[in-house]
């Protein structure tokens, strides 16, 4: 009479130590990378409920790197088909990484609040995250700051504070730039200066040149 064995192939050592380290410890980055190792399905078989169960387990502990990871995971599929509930989904998880601290996340969170991605349009929270993102040190929050007080989006038109914040944003955002330029060109929030139009211009130009030299090398 033949009997069937059936073997168990073992944990891998690598899964293995994270998984005993993560539990002994309680250290999130380790839960992250069990994630991310079961998500890409290298050295384990890619299991989609245990990349949910270890992120959740790391944002549990504070982690900002997980927060984002399940936004990310859900904002490509979570292995299903998006529909309305997947894009509530990926609202909330950017918003928690954006309550943890998470610069991507304030950004997405005010995208979302703006536009009504996920969540409800809300113009004066999707402002309040872009200054909390550009007090972060954000060139890209200074520039949406910058265009909040410009267009009255969540807080009261104001040109001058506009062209305050896209003069703040200007050194590291090309969009800060340019309309740092439109507003020396025509005397928006500030003196009217053809010469300081023209630097910016001149700026915005080269940063879009080496963008683009970049991209293409």
């Amino acid at each position: 009479m033949k009997t069937c064995i059936h073997t168990v192939k073992p944990m891998d050592e690598e899964v293995l130590a994270l998984h005993l380290h993560g539990q002994v410890f309680n250290d999130p980055d380790y839960y992250v990378r069990l994630a991310e190792l079961y998500e890409e399905g290298y050295r384990v078989k890619r299991d989609l409920k245990k990349v949910v169960k270890y992120y959740l387990k790391a944002v549990n502990i504070g982690s900002v790197k997980a927060a984002e990871g399940l936004a990310y995971f859900y904002e490509y599929g979570g292995g299903k088909k998006k529909h309305g509930n997947f894009y509530k989904k990926i609202a909330k998880w950017w918003l928690k990484a954006a309550a943890l601290g998470s610069q991507e996340g304030m950004l997405r969170t005010g995208l979302n609040y703006q536009y009504g991605l996920g969540l409800d349009v809300d113009f004066e929270k999707a402002f309040k995250w872009y200054l909390e993102l550009a007090e972060t040190g954000s060139y890209k929050g200074m520039f949406l700051v910058g265009e909040c007080y410009f267009y009255g989006i969540g807080v009261e038109q104001d040109c001058t504070k506009a062209f305050t914040w896209y003069k703040k944003g200007a050194y590291g955002d090309m969009e800060a730039c340019k309309r740092l330029a439109d507003c020396y060109a025509l005397g928006i929030g500030t003196k009217r200066s053809l010469r300081k139009a023209n630097e910016c211009g001149v700026v915005y130009t080269w940063n879009l040149q080496n963008s683009h030299d970049r991209y293409y090398a």
